[in-house]
């Protein structure tokens, strides 16, 4: 999600043609790891639970590496 989510937000923000700022926080926005309703949404639907939790903690760790390196290279 967190990679292609970037793929998407970078197209979006071409093809509108943001600028500065704007262009920035739709690439950040787009590049955020998944979130903890994936576990409610898990629960409630009688899913593998555990599964769901283990995608959100890989989530979070490489988002803790990616979002940096972005906001690095975007010069946040």
């Amino acid at each position: 999600r967190m990679f292609i989510g970037l793929l998407i937000g970078l197209t979006i923000s071409t093809i509108f043609d943001l600028k500065g700022d704007v262009f920035r926080v739709v690439v950040l926005c787009s590049a955020a790891p998944i979130g903890f309703n994936v576990l409610t949404f898990a629960s409630l639907a009688k899913l593998d639970v555990e599964f769901a939790s283990s995608a959100v903690s890989v989530s979070i760790i490489i988002g803790m590496i990616v979002i940096p390196m972005l906001m690095y290279y975007l010069q946040l």
